[in-house]
C-alpha cells in the first residue's frame, strides 16, 4: 500500500469497497482444502497472517465461505463482491463513516475530483428530501444542451432507481467514460415523468469562479479544496483587485472539502503571519497549522457563505476566519466532518482512507459531528431554488455594503 496525501473531505465522499490484496495480507496463513472449490479459486488461499494470534478466529472466515460456496442455492455474486462485503462488514465495526475502502470506480471518480476534470453530463446536483435534484447544468456541458433545468427531479439513471441513494452513489451511475451514452429519468413540476438520452463528454471543473458584483462587491466561488485552489484563488482575486473592491464575498456553500495543504494555504490568504489555523490531535500527538504569511487579502473586508454542504476543508478556513473575528458566516450550519483521513492507494486500483486524527478551529472547537453556526442564518429554500432566487448571496452583499 501507498501513502498517498492527507485529505479533508465529507465522509459521503466515496464510501467504497476494498480489494482483494488486502484480504490477501490479513489472511490466517493455515492450509484449507480447496478440493472442491472452483477452479481458480486457490488464488484466495490465506497468506501467512501478520497479527499474531488471529489464525483460529480468521479461520471461521474461510469455513464459512466454503459453505457458501458449496451449498448455497441461487446467483451467487462475483468473488471480488463478497469480499468487498466482508471487508464493509469489517470497517462497520470501527463505526467511522471516514474510514472506507473504494473499489477502482469510486477511487477513479475521487482522483478526477481532484484533477478538475470527469467524464459526466455537467449538472450540479444536491439531495434534496431524499430527491436527486439538479441546481443548475453547467454552461456549454451536455446537460445544459439536453435542456435540464434548476429543480428538475432525476428519479432513475439507466432504470435505476436513485430515490434514497447517497449522492456519490448516484454521481457514480451517472458518470462515464466520455462518449458514452446515458439516460435520465426527469420528474418536472406540471408534466409527466420523461427520458433524456445523454452522451457523456469530459467536464472540466472550474475550482474558482469570481465576478465583480453591483456596489463594489467582489464574489470568489470556491468549488473544492484540488490541487489547483491557491493559485487559483490568487489569480481571481488579483483580477478582482484591479477594480478597487470594497469588500469580499467568499462562497464555500456545497463545497465538500479537499486537500488539508490547501485548507491551511486560503486561510492563510486572509490571515497574519502567525495566526492558529487549526489543531490537529491524533494518536501520536498533536500538531498545530498556523498562516506562514504573505496572503493576498488580509486586509479587505471579508464574509464568507456556508451551508449543509460546506464540509471538512471548508469548515477549516471558516473556522478559523470566524475564530479570529475575520469573517462573519452567513447561511445555515456546516456538514460537521472534522476528522482526517490518510489514503493508501491499492494495487488493483482500489484505495482506502484511515482516519488518523480530529482538528480543532483556533479556540479549540471540535467541529465533527456538529458543524459551524453561522453568525447570520440565512435559509436556501426549495422555492427559492426553482425561482432562481439566492437570499443568501444578497443578504450578504446587504451586509457587507451596509455593515448591517
Amino acid at each position: 500500500m501507498k501513502l498517498m496525501i492527507k485529505v479533508l473531505v465529507v465522509s459521503v465522499v466515496m464510501a467504497g469497497v476494498i480489494s482483494l490484496s488486502f484480504l490477501a495480507g490479513f489472511g490466517t496463513g493455515q492450509v484449507i482444502d480447496l478440493t472442491n472449490w472452483p477452479q481458480g479459486f486457490a488464488s484466495l488461499a490465506p497468506t501467512p497472517n501478520p497479527v499474531a494470534g488471529l489464525d483460529e478466529q480468521f479461520q471461521v472466515f474461510w469455513d464459512v465461505w466454503r459453505l457458501v460456496d458449496g451449498e448455497f442455492y441461487g446467483d451467487q455474486p462475483t468473488v471480488d463482491k463478497k469480499i468487498y462485503g466482508a471487508i464493509r462488514g469489517m470497517l462497520g465495526t470501527l463505526g467511522d463513516p471516514n474510514t472506507i475502502f473504494s473499489d477502482p470506480v469510486h477511487t477513479e471518480i475521487e482522483q478526477s475530483n481532484m484533477e478538475g476534470h470527469f467524464g459526466g453530463v455537467g449538472v450540479e446536483i444536491r439531495m434534496v428530501d431524499g430527491d436527486l435534484t439538479v441546481i443548475r447544468p453547467m454552461e456549454g456541458t451536455p446537460g445544459e444542451r439536453a435542456g435540464l433545468l434548476p429543480g428538475d427531479i432525476i428519479t432513475h439513471v439507466d432504470g435505476t432507481a436513485i430515490k434514497g441513494m447517497d449522492i456519490i452513489d448516484a454521481m457514480v451511475l451517472i458518470r462515464g467514460p466520455e462518449g458514452s451514452t446515458v439516460v435520465l429519468t426527469i420528474k418536472r413540476e406540471g408534466k409527466e415523468p420523461f427520458d433524456v438520452s445523454i452522451v457523456r463528454e469530459r467536464i472540466q471543473i472550474r475550482t474558482v469562479q469570481y465576478e465583480m458584483l453591483d456596489n463594489g462587491v467582489a464574489y470568489i466561488l470556491l468549488r473544492q479544496f484540488d490541487g489547483n485552489a491557491t493559485s487559483e484563488f490568487q489569480r481571481a482575486y488579483q483580477e478582482l483587485e484591479k477594480q478597487n473592491p470594497k469588500a469580499l464575498i467568499l462562497d464555500l456553500r456545497g463545497n465538500p472539502g479537499g486537500l488539508l495543504s490547501e485548507a491551511i494555504s486560503i486561510s492563510n490568504q486572509f490571515l497574519p503571519k502567525g495566526a492558529l489555523i487549526a489543531t490537529e490531535r491524533s494518536r501520536t500527538g498533536e500538531e498545530k497549522f498556523v498562516a506562514p504569511g504573505g496572503g493576498v487579502a488580509t486586509q479587505i473586508p471579508l464574509i464568507v457563505l456556508v451551508n449543509q454542504g460546506s464540509a471538512s476543508a471548508s469548515e477549516i478556513v471558516a473556522g478559523a476566519l470566524q475564530d479570529h473575528g475575520r469573517a462573519k458566516l452567513l447561511g445555515e450550519t456546516t456538514y460537521g466532518k472534522g476528522s482526517v483521513q490518510n489514503v493508501h492507494d491499492l494495487r488493483d486500483g482500489s484505495s482506502v482512507r484511515v482516519t488518523i486524527a480530529h482538528w480543532y478551529t483556533p479556540h479549540g472547537r471540535l467541529i465533527h459531528e456538529k458543524g459551524l453556526d453561522p453568525d447570520i442564518v440565512v435559509e436556501f429554500t426549495e422555492d427559492d431554488m426553482k425561482a432562481g432566487k439566492d437570499p443568501q448571496l444578497d443578504r450578504a452583499i446587504e451586509y457587507v455594503t451596509t455593515g448591517q
